[in-house]
């Protein structure tokens, strides 16, 4: 990607003034930056692993929030051609290349150099981040069809579900089928703690030495794409109780989908793609933690790049990864004021990646993230049964979470760990962005909580105080009254 932002029509890189279904993957809290990779994992990766591609995308960042949208129809064409590729065999491949790479990221966020930033020189400091993008667009790049793949298959699996199973037992067959048979990293994490208070009991000396040796190995837990922060004993204390009250998760085993496949008289190609659900469910787990662990390298440079360079972090968050290094080992930077206001990033199949910045992105954004005001119904896919009504409390920032009450519908563009306290108290979670593979659907069905994914837009149709009925068997969201 070019060092220097390029301005541009924002239809000159492809035809999106036709596109008229818009699907939002992502929204919430990231910066430029550090969801740069993508950007080359999307136009050159994905059609290189997969000989097909999902032809474009936009990606836009204000204000600390990134939006990425792409055309629906295009996503889903992608997805279920990659589905069939999958469960043809390809399978393996993609999780054998992703291991191959994940273990790679674990290895350079262990070495000490992250430690030692400041004793080191800015040609060291630049090709030790050099190092981790390259490592981190690989492991992006075999991981990147999760998000199409698993919406064709939701949508797929639903359908063909309905038929063989009866519309009654269609969702918790579904729910079953598509769930992973390991347990998330999060729960992971839980699971650790309550195994901890269990052992040290009232000695609190006990309790302290093993929340240490646990914060070495979910330090980077609580990170996303927007910041970095290494917890400490003393980060985790705080969350013993509540793991001790969690409940414990029982997954669904491959023998228990088996049965339940042959109970149904499932064809031999569906039990290929519920396959392809079931391992796709844990590798968007297995990137997300990788991801995580990922960015305390990132923001690790960043800081650094700060300090050497007079920069602030706003400006930092926002420099391409080739200006980022070029910062750092000779202190040029661009001017930045135009693209701190807003930034967009456009690329079409067979085009070169493009961006925009300033008052030409801000239009941008509010074009593809227009909303129907009207709507009194709204749809997306059941990620944990149930159903509750409730005020809605919107949480598009992490300073939101302060003022969640006990029983309020929790909404918001995606979740990530840090959302996790909020998630506890909701009476119900919907969110605009994901799959059953997504952050938010891994920690409902963990906590038992109602939870609908994929509500496109509703970020924009809804306010706190609003009443909303959710269905999650269904998949639908009510307005029952304005705040």
């Amino acid at each position: 990607m070019s060092g220097r932002a390029k301005r541009t029509n924002i239809f000159s890189a492809g035809d999106y003034s036709t596109m008229t279904k818009w699907y939002k993957g992502f929204g919430g809290p990231a910066v430029f930056n550090t969801l740069a990779p993508g950007f080359e994992a999307w136009s050159c990766l994905e059609p290189r692993h997969y000989g097909f591609s999902r032809k474009g995308f936009i990606a836009v960042f204000e204000n600390g929030i990134a939006w990425l949208v792409f055309d629906e129809d295009k996503l889903l064409d992608f997805g279920r051609r990659a589905a069939e590729k999958l469960a043809g065999g390809f399978l393996e491949t993609v999780l054998g290349e992703f291991g191959k790479r994940e273990n790679r990221i674990d290895r350079i966020i262990a070495r000490k150099e992250w430690t030692l930033l400041d004793e080191m020189s800015g040609e060291d400091v630049a090709g030790l981040y050099e190092e981790l993008v390259r490592k981190y667009t690989e492991m992006f790049g075999w991981s990147v069809a999760c998000e199409p793949v698993g919406r064709f298959l939701e949508l797929q699996l639903r359908r063909r579900l309905k038929r063989l199973a009866g519309r009654e037992k269609a969702a918790e067959v579904y729910f079953t089928l598509s769930a992973p048979e390991t347990p998330s990293f999060l729960a992971e994490n839980a699971a650790g703690l309550r195994k901890i208070a269990e052992a040290a009991g009232d000695n609190k000396a006990v309790l302290m030495k093993k929340l240490g040796e646990h914060a070495k190995k979910f330090f980077w837990i609580k990170n996303s794409y927007a910041g970095a922060h290494v917890l400490t004993a003393d980060d985790f204390l705080q969350e013993v109780g509540e793991a001790k009250a969690g409940k414990l998760l029982v997954l669904p085993s491959a023998e228990e989908k088996k049965k339940l496949l042959d109970s149904i008289k499932a064809p031999d190609d569906l039990r290929g793609l519920v396959r392809v659900a079931g391992a796709f469910a844990e590798l968007q787990d297995r990137r997300k933690k990788t991801i995580l662990k990922a960015m305390h390298g990132f923001f690790a440079f960043l800081h650094e790049l700060c300090s050497r360079r007079g920069l602030d972090m706003d400006e930092a968050v926002v420099l391409t990864l080739e200006e980022a290094v070029e910062a750092m080992r000779d202190g040029k930077r661009p001017e930045l004021d135009e693209r701190m206001k807003c930034v967009a990033v456009i690329w079409a199949e067979g085009k070169k990646v493009e961006t925009i910045e300033g008052d030409t992105a801000v239009e941008l954004r509010k074009k593809i993230l227009a909303t129907d005001a009207g709507a009194k119904v709204l749809k997306g896919t059941p990620a944990c049964p149930g159903t509750a009504k409730g005020r809605v409390r919107l949480l598009l920032s992490l300073s939101d979470m302060h003022d969640f009450q006990d029983g309020e519908i929790l909404i918001a563009a995606n979740t990530t760990p840090e959302f996790v306290p909020a998630m506890r108290k909701a009476a119900a979670i919907v969110t605009e962005k994901g799959g059953v593979g997504c952050h938010a659907a891994i920690v409902s069905r963990e906590l038992g909580i109602p939870c609908i994914v994929g509500v496109n837009s509703i970020t924009g149709l809804v306010k706190d105080g609003d009443v909303l009925e959710v269905d999650a068997v269904k998949g639908v969201v009510k307005r029952l009254g304005v705040a």
